[in-house]
């Protein structure tokens, strides 16, 4: 009951705290054994029971003291680090769990502390934030061991949007509620070939990028009707969408005000009195070529931008904050194995930024490539070292002609999809410290992919989505990541060239 209490208590205190980004942040202390403890949670949805913090790593038989606040801190205690506000003027909880396992016994204990957010959905707390840390008493050191801090974004319930380009100038698109697996709003208007799209302010918005429609729409999912309006008017194509959740600032990649494609940084603060303008952009990277396809780091402060013929990677600098933001540096040709022309679909960063996944079309029906850049060391990782040359993550069980690649919020697994055939899908488990330990599993269903351009994974990193059309019916295919199996499908009635889905 103290827990729901508490549970409540941060929603009715969250309108004093900063906005910010969900993500670990300052330093932990390692325990018994020198292994530190971690502090993790699934997605922080308004109405979801389970809700909760977890600890892993921590001495058996210990106790976990786990305190919650609505701002962070930065204060030492000895060698370990406090992370959360105890002023009680911001402080939420402070509450003791016992730590499970074998007393005495490093690294094996763990602990939960149930936050049940089971209240009403209210769209003005989401985007809010609230701060967390688990400090435990480590009798072999004669101290503490202690978690990183957790930045936790109250958010809107999980949902998928889903956008088209069926031919004409209305093309149809969804928000699909994956729990219940069924439609909560459907569009027939507003939108022209979609080409990627954005959750925001919690999933309060979604940013969605159209080139034909040369704009970036708004989509208030918060509405008793979620309606489309208009964010940037481009006048020119809008390809991509990366919003920057510390900075609210939105990216796409247009040659609207230039004439020549830029990667441009517009004002996504809901209370700036410019927002949906232009802050800065690019200096003539369209001049490399055809660029399209383009991704923002999870910290905001990279992008990576995909030319086409010949495949380059190139970089830019998206810290507001650096004297060298909007700047950007080519890395040069992304390798790739033996084919008469080669093409950079797409692109994913792990993480932390320490390394970019690209996924990589060869000609013809055969498995494609991911391609891995090391940006600690500036080299692109070589997967089988007896063979010549870098040699990428490929197999049969890479899909053909893969066009999307997305990455869990763990780092431990990305998840491809590729429409050559029958269309299909596969997980790929990544160790970031160890590059040279990967696996590939390819995700049977046992239903149509036919037209797997698009995929995403949920925010708990548990299910993947997956854009079908093209087969019997088109339709939305959820599936679990681990075990491939079939959650549910969702009738997406009408579309064709699925080109866009994105998981809340």
């Amino acid at each position: 009951m103290k827990c729901l209490a508490a549970a409540l208590l941060i929603v009715a205190t969250l309108a004093t705290s900063s906005v910010v980004a969900q993500d670990s942040y300052g330093s932990n202390t390692p325990g018994a054994g020198g292994i530190a403890p971690s502090l993790f949670c699934g997605q922080a949805w308004m109405g979801n029971p389970a809700f909760g913090l977890n600890v892993s790593g921590a001495l058996g038989g210990t106790t976990a003291v786990f305190g919650v606040s609505i701002q962070p801190a930065s204060i030492f205690l000895g060698m370990t680090e406090i992370l959360v506000d105890l002023n009680p003027a911001n402080l939420i909880l402070l509450t003791a769990v016992p730590v499970s396992g074998p007393i005495g016994t490093a690294g094996v204990g763990s602990a939960f502390l149930s936050l049940p957010l089971s209240f009403p959905v209210d769209p003005s707390v989401a985007g809010f934030i609230f701060y967390a840390q688990a400090v435990m008493s480590d009798n072999s050191l004669g101290s503490f061991a202690s978690t990183r801090g957790l930045e936790v974004e109250i958010a809107m319930p999980p949902m998928v949007y889903v956008g088209t380009s069926v031919g004409g100038s209305n093309d149809p698109s969804w928000l699909i509620d994956p729990i219940g697996q069924s439609v909560i709003q459907s569009y027939t208007a507003n939108v022209n070939n979609v080409t990627d799209a954005e959750f925001a302010h919690g999933g309060s918005r979604v940013y969605v990028g159209t080139s034909l429609g040369q704009a970036v729409m708004e989509l208030d999912t918060g509405a008793a009707t979620p309606s489309y309006s208009a964010f940037y008017n481009a006048g020119g194509v809008c390809y991509g969408i990366g919003y920057d959740r510390r900075n609210n600032i939105v990216y796409t990649l247009s040659d609207g005000p230039t004439g020549s494609r830029e990667l441009i940084a517009l004002d996504a603060n809901l209370g700036s009195p410019t927002y949906g303008t232009v802050l800065s952009m690019t200096a003539g990277i369209g001049a490399l070529g055809i660029v399209e396809r383009w991704e923002l780091s999870p910290s905001g402060r990279f992008a990576g931008v995909l030319t086409v013929l010949p495949a380059q990677l190139v970089i830019v600098d998206t810290d507001p904050s650096s004297p060298t933001w909007m700047q950007w540096n080519p890395l040069g040709l992304i390798p790739a194995g033996p084919s008469p022309f080669t093409l950079a679909n797409n692109l994913v960063f792990t993480p932390r930024d320490e390394q970019i996944l690209v996924v990589v079309q060869l000609a013809g029906p055969v498995p494609g490539e991911v391609a891995r850049y090391d940006n600690l060391s500036g080299t692109w990782i070589d997967h089988d070292p007896f063979a010549p040359g870098i040699q990428n993550i490929t197999g049969v069980n890479m899909p053909g002609a893969p066009v999307t690649i997305d990455i869990a919020r763990s780092g431990q697994f990305a998840v491809v999809c590729g429409f050559s055939g029958n269309g299909a899908v596969a997980r790929i488990d990544l160790n970031v410290a160890a590059p040279s330990f990967w696996g590939l599993t390819a995700l049977n269903p046992g239903v149509s992919l036919a037209g797997a351009w698009a995929c995403s994974i949920s925010g708990d990193d548990t299910s993947v989505a997956v854009g079908s059309f093209g087969g019997a019916q088109s339709q939305v295919v959820l599936i679990d990541v681990l075990s491939g199996a079939l959650l549910g499908t969702v009738p997406i009635p009408g579309a064709s060239n699925v080109y866009t889905v994105k998981y809340h």
